[in-house]
């Protein structure tokens, strides 16, 4: 039982008893909201509505039982139309204290033991695993309210906590017996050396240990008995996690698309507390904070609508998987994933239907209490670009292989000859193969013929027959790979890159050389498209490694002073930086091979060149040692 509706008509039910021998429990677990519900909603029902007066005590820090006896007096005490409770309500105990000094009433003379008073009121004492007494004297001491006064009481308390807090109760001497080989512990074990004598006794684990102490000292019989006497009905309370959802969003300042994208995730996140068993509200705020830094970070990320309300719901979504789990006290594995992202299987189990888009930043936010926002911007433009690369047609045989354990062989044979067919024809993105060579791989480890070689072989054809320019990249992001065959997939990835970049070089030779026309004005197109293409370069590590010498120095013997001073700015666009060594280490030899032919063009046609178009060439020789220099 945990519904609020519930929990008042079991109090309401025990009010209406006449005879009072036993107390109701309220058991829950921290930060699930049990005294916020007391206080705002329960005490006013039971006041409002069944017109019993409640007194309420927190044990929380009590040692001594005189102390919980003042508490209850002050909270009764009927003074000026209970100008005090209220006082002590607003003010606290000590303002309270400092009342009655004033009509002198002195505490110090009062027996609280003998103050009866409160027979018709409702008795609440909170956080019972909060005191400092033995529990077992705490709940004895109310247990005369309860069996000798008549009183009706409630007891909140997280169970769970009162149970640990009796193993740990004179724990270092509980340890030392354990260890003793005068008891006998054979009921706990079958295995003969835990049994044996001192000296051949095997070495005691944790565990080991924690079981002894249960069986030698029962810690958590002495609770249980006196609870059974003491209290007739608990119930478990379990907060309505969508209702408090609602009333916690209030207080943040979140812009409106983010409130749409907070309150339609509001069932989802109601169903991961649920699934994780985990009730403790102060976990929501928790997600919510850090959700709210992820927001502030993506006001100012540049994408459409649709883009960012995507953005918005799959970062929750893990923010709240996370934060469940490491509230909850789960273990959290450091992030192994070779990307910034990867897909997450929330059960571990290969034919688990529940994947959520895991991200490092957010790991390291939840674990870290530390959000960067260079790298949640990366990830962030590298996963909506994943994805839009790798989108697939709703009747795509791709698609349906996603999820392959729902069907049976031969419908996923012939998804896979599909598939396969599809990459012969050329007819799927690159972007897309790392996908479909780690399905067909799992699915071979499962027992189908996949042809993983053949459909290899046929996408090394199918980039080597490439003609474009622009080329889907072969990455891996967002893909999680099994262990046992991680080393062949990227061994695969690694040949498709290989191939990649072969044909990207060969591309881009024709591209650059094709320009170096001296019966044309070549110059201006050439520097638009080393301006446009610097990043390509850069990627590639080479650019004067792509130019075929022979061909540029005939076209510089031919060209125009201004094509000439042109090409000599437009390597400006390439090698802009200081540290060109680290990218273009390969344009060592080609570089210098041009400056030897400069050399020759000077000496061989000083005679024929005009004078400025021999200072040109000097001027190009000597940019392009500074580049050498720069480059060894």
């Amino acid at each position: 039982m945990s519904g609020k509706m519930e929990i008042n008509d079991v109090i309401k039910e025990y009010l209406e008893k006449t005879t009072i021998d036993s107390a109701i429990m309220i058991n829950g677990d921290w930060g699930s909201g049990k005294t916020y519900y007391v206080h705002n909603e329960l005490q006013n029902y039971i006041e409002k509505d069944l017109g019993t007066r409640c007194i309420y005590i927190s044990l929380y820090g009590v040692s001594q039982k005189s102390d919980i006896s003042k508490e209850i007096f002050l909270r009764a005490l009927p003074l000026k139309k209970r100008i005090l409770p209220d006082m002590l309500k607003n003010y606290g105990t000590e303002i309270g204290k400092i009342f009655l000094d004033k009509y002198n009433i002195k505490l110090s003379s009062i027996d609280y033991s003998k103050f009866t008073n409160i027979k018709s009121s409702l008795l609440i004492f909170d956080d019972l695993e909060r005191s400092s007494m033995n529990i077992i004297e705490l709940l004895g001491y109310i247990n005369k309210f309860v069996e000798h006064e008549h009183i009706h009481t409630i007891l909140i308390a997280n169970e769970k906590v009162i149970n640990e807090n009796g193993l740990k109760e004179n724990q270092e001497m509980k340890y030392f017996l354990t260890t003793l080989d005068k008891f006998n512990f054979a009921p706990l074990s079958k295995d003969i050396d835990i049994l044996a004598g001192e000296k051949d006794r095997k070495e005691l684990n944790r565990n080991d240990i924690k079981t002894r102490i249960e069986y030698l000292f029962n810690s958590e019989m002495g609770y249980p008995k006196i609870k059974e006497k003491l209290v007739s009905k608990t119930i478990y309370y379990v907060p309505n996690i969508s209702k408090v959802y609602e009333q916690i969003l209030i207080g943040y300042e979140f812009n409106e698309l983010e409130l749409e994208i907070l309150k339609a995730s509001n069932k989802d996140i109601e169903n991961r507390f649920e699934n994780e068993n985990h009730n403790n509200i102060r976990t929501l705020n928790f997600i919510l904070n850090n959700f709210l830094s992820i927001c502030k970070e993506l006001r100012n990320f540049k994408c459409n609508v649709d883009d960012k309300r995507s953005l918005l719901k799959v970062t929750l979504d893990y923010l709240t998987l996370l934060s469940v789990r490491y509230k909850e006290g789960s273990k959290i594995d450091d992030w192994i994933e070779k990307n910034e992202y990867a897909d997450i299987n929330l059960s571990e189990e290969i034919f688990s239907l529940e994947y959520l888009v895991g991200f490092k930043f957010i790991n390291d936010l939840v674990l870290n209490s530390f959000l960067d926002s260079e790298q949640l911007n990366f990830t962030l433009n590298q996963y909506l670009d994943e994805k839009k690369k790798n989108a697939l047609a709703d009747n795509d045989p791709m698609h349906y292989l996603g999820q392959w354990w729902l069907k049976e062989d031969e419908e996923v044979s012939n998804l896979i000859d599909q598939v396969y067919y599809k990459v012969i024809k050329n007819e799927y993105n690159t972007s897309l193969y790392p996908k479909i060579l780690l399905a067909f791989m799992v699915l071979r480890k499962v027992g189908l013929d996949t042809k993983v070689e053949k459909v290899f072989s046929n996408m090394i054809i199918n980039i080597k027959a490439s003609d474009k320019e622009k080329h889907e990249s072969i990455e891996t992001f967002g893909i999680t790979v099994d262990e046992d065959i991680r080393e062949e997939y990227y061994n695969y990835i690694g040949k498709l890159k290989e191939e990649f970049s072969s044909r990207d070089i060969d591309i881009y030779k024709n591209k650059i050389n094709n320009y170096f026309n001296p019966e044309k004005e070549w110059s201006h197109a050439f520097s638009e498209y080393l301006s446009k293409n610097k990043n390509e370069f850069l990627n590639r590590k080479k650019f004067f490694a792509l130019i075929n010498t022979s061909d540029l120095m005939a076209c510089l013997d031919k060209s125009k002073n201004a094509d000439i001073v042109n090409f000599s700015i437009a390597l400006s666009h390439v090698y802009s930086f200081s540290n060109i060594k680290e990218y273009y280490h390969d344009d060592y030899t080609n570089i210098n091979i041009v400056i030897d032919e400069i050399n020759k063009l000077i000496e061989d046609k000083k005679e024929i060149y005009g004078k400025i178009k021999i200072t040109i060439f000097e001027s190009l020789e000597k940019k392009l040692k500074d580049f050498i220099i720069k480059l060894s």
